[in-house]
């Protein structure tokens, strides 16, 4: 469904959204309780105004996806908004209301805005040049 609103225009002004954005973690900054993995993807990033929308099922862990949208939002200043049961009328309505406001309250940039490599990686890139 959301792809759908995507490809018939209705985020159409905000700029481009990448569909699976890998994100890295950044091990020293990486919350505690969650172990393992390189990056994690986010289901729809808008580059121009820097959020996230997850579309998540019911085997999401809720308290590990409040600890990765809070790294998202203090290491990438990434805001994220979920969306559970989206194939209910309900949380159709409800939670694609309150998305429309978030998106309309965001002023995009003209151009997307790169996340930044993390220290780690840099640290490990500048060892492995030597």
């Amino acid at each position: 469904m959301f792809d759908m609103l995507i490809n018939i225009g209705y985020f159409d002004g905000l700029g481009e959204i990448v569909r699976e954005m890998p994100v890295l973690i950044e091990n020293s900054k990486r919350p505690e309780g969650l172990k393992g993995g390189l990056f994690w993807l986010i289901d729809y990033y808008f580059q121009n105004i820097r959020v996230a929308v997850e579309l998540d099922s019911e085997y999401h862990d809720d308290y590990k996806d409040s600890l990765r949208d809070k790294y998202l939002q203090e290491v990438h200043g990434i805001t994220v908004f979920r969306m559970r049961n989206l194939q209910l009328e309900s949380v159709q309505r409800g939670r694609f209301l309150e998305l429309k406001k978030l998106l309309q309250g965001c002023t995009p940039t003209p151009e997307p805005i790169p996340l930044r490599m993390t220290n780690d990686l840099y640290e490990y890139l500048g060892r492995k040049s030597k």
